[in-house]
């Protein structure tokens, strides 16, 4: 019982910790003007973190926009091109 004591509270503090530097995460994206996204190749699954909504001025209720997610950064591209 107390072996399962134990590791239930490692499995808490690592929980804890993990949701903070989650928060910290997000955070510096927020400040620094910057999402992050992830592409799963197996399944062609996408995501983005709540900064990449902010950046495209979408909101995350309505989910990823249909069709190819990665358009939305060829525009960010050609934005920065333009720019330069």
């Amino acid at each position: 019982a107390r072996k399962v004591e134990r590791q239930a509270a490692r499995l808490s503090s690592a929980m804890t910790e993990l949701k903070r530097l989650h928060r910290q995460l997000h955070q510096g994206e927020r400040m620094g003007g910057f999402g992050s996204w992830r592409l799963t190749l197996a399944d062609s699954k996408v995501e983005w973190s709540p900064q990449v909504f902010a950046i495209h001025e979408l909101d995350q209720s309505g989910g990823i926009p249909a069709g190819d997610a990665l358009d939305f950064w060829r525009v960010v591209v050609a934005d920065k091109e333009l720019a330069d």
